[in-house]
């Protein structure tokens, strides 16, 4: 819509010759005052001295590195951050296992926050928002709450798969892609077409401790990318970190607004739901301990005849420890 419009630019690298990936992102609209952000990979360096961002067709945090930009609608910061704080798969395929990362921040009034982890030559992008009062809809979904409906094929079926025109693209005024993101090398990778070899590694070794759809995406990435231990590596990783959020989030659900509000990372999460969790165990433990003694007083006033059945102390203390039932399902992080 006129209100928001944001929209990916695609193309073949090094590391997948044959298949597509994120290289651009631009973003522009009446919500954000029509001014318009463009970052992308222009080449021909690898890594982040290949990327260049934009606001408002003017080049930003072109300075030394870390750097930072600001005016009237938008934050920007260029410097080493650690992608799990933005999203749980922000590492997928491009940002190894742990540490610190180059990345760009965009912090855009109103509300919209985008992070971009740069690879040798693709990017990771998480965009966060809340849900605007218009139809929305593209690759990110349309916020109707059912996945089944963001699949390729059924954004097929709503026109949302051909390629911008030039006339509408968010990307006029910036560089051309390099003309290496436009040649396709070899055809799209199907797992039927994978080497059996490379195939049965990523099966039985490299994504092996994954489930489900984790363990076939991971086995997709590395047939795609011709076998790269790396590449699963980084999506066994990715999952990881996936599995950790949701425990966290099955254990401290309850604690979901505040984070979300908070915007804090999800490490710091962790640590205050631990310390919450600690705080209510702490008053299990001081209330039992209370009641028990106040027990033992009635008990050594009463006789033996006025006595009425107690619960056992062992069962007591582990009613006392049952998690009560909550109003809500948890929350996803």
């Amino acid at each position: 819509s006129d209100e928001l419009q944001i929209q990916g630019r695609f193309g073949y690298s090094e590391r997948f010759p044959s298949a597509a990936s994120l290289t651009g992102i631009a973003i522009s609209g009446t919500l954000i005052q029509n001014n318009k952000l463009v970052v992308e990979y222009v080449g021909p360096a690898k890594g982040q001295d290949g990327f260049k961002a934009w606001w408002n067709d003017k080049p930003i945090l072109t300075d030394a590195f870390p750097t930072s930009f600001k005016d009237n609608f938008l934050e920007a910061q260029y410097s080493n951050m650690d992608p799990q704080s933005f999203s749980r798969e922000a590492r997928n395929t491009i940002g190894g296992t742990s540490g610190n990362l180059p990345s760009y921040l965009f912090k855009i009034a109103p509300s919209i926050q985008i992070y971009v982890l740069m690879g040798e030559q693709t990017m990771n992008a998480v965009i966060t928002m809340r849900k605007l009062h218009v139809d929305i809809d593209g690759f990110c979904g349309n916020f109707n709450c059912i996945a089944s409906d963001d699949r390729l094929d059924e954004l097929a079926k709503r026109g949302l798969t051909t390629p911008m025109s030039t006339a509408t693209s968010l990307f006029k005024g910036a560089p051309d892609q390099p003309a290496s993101q436009l040649e396709k090398k070899g055809e799209t990778p199907q797992l039927q077409d994978c080497d059996p070899a490379v195939l049965k590694k990523a099966q039985e070794e490299t994504c092996a401790s994954l489930k489900d759809g984790m363990k076939e995406g991971c086995v997709f990435d590395v047939c795609a990318s011709g076998g790269s231990k790396s590449m699963g590596n980084e999506d066994v990783a990715a999952a990881a970190v996936a599995i950790n959020a949701d425990h966290t989030t099955q254990m401290f659900g309850f604690l979901g607004p505040l984070f979300g509000r908070a915007e804090i990372p999800v490490p710091l999460q962790w640590l205050l739901g631990i310390f919450v969790a600690g705080l209510m165990f702490s008053g299990i433990t001081v209330g039992l301990s209370y009641r028990r003694r106040g027990a033992s007083s009635v008990k050594f006033l009463q006789t033996t005849d006025e006595m009425e059945p107690m619960v056992d102390d062992d069962e007591e203390e582990a009613l006392l420890a049952m998690p009560t039932a909550s109003e809500h399902e948890p929350l996803l992080a």
